[in-house]
Order: structure tokens, then sequence, then C-alpha cells
């Protein structure tokens, strides 16, 4: 269950998740039997600031491992 505000709401499959983060990563989203890396961007709001935080999201992808997904966040200088 995720919670988004005062909104309770099942979570999405674990593929729909990761086909999302490999498209964000512009890979093809389709399985693949080899280890595959993307890097995309986003920004995370605090409501202590106007602005969001940017961070670089990089992903390894591995959909034959039973680790299918390894994410490293790092945040950007503002």
């Amino acid at each position: 269950m995720l919670t988004i505000g005062s909104q309770t709401i099942t979570a999405p499959p674990l593929e729909d998740v990761l086909d999302r983060l490999k498209f964000m990563c512009r890979l093809d989203p389709r399985p693949r039997g080899t280890l595959i890396e993307g890097t995309t961007h986003i920004t995370f709001k605090d409501g202590e600031l106007s602005t969001g935080v940017p961070y670089r999201v990089s992903c390894q992808f591995d959909d034959k491992s039973d680790t299918c997904c390894q994410i490293h966040l790092e945040r950007l200088a503002e």
C-alpha cells in the first residue's frame, strides 16, 4: 500500500514499476538476458523549499537475477 497525502492506494505490480523506470532511463522495457544500465533525473519536492531538490537516478536492471533492479540515488548540486 502507498500513502499519497491522505489517500491510501494499492501499489502497482513490480513489473510495471520496473518497466516505467526502464522507460524513464530511455531503455527498452522488454526483459533481456543481460545486465543493462540507465540513468534518469528526478526532482523531489520539499515542503520547506519553494523549488525541488534534483537527483540523478542510476539503475541497473537484470531480469534474470533475483535482484532485478539496483537503484543509486545521487543528490545533485542545487
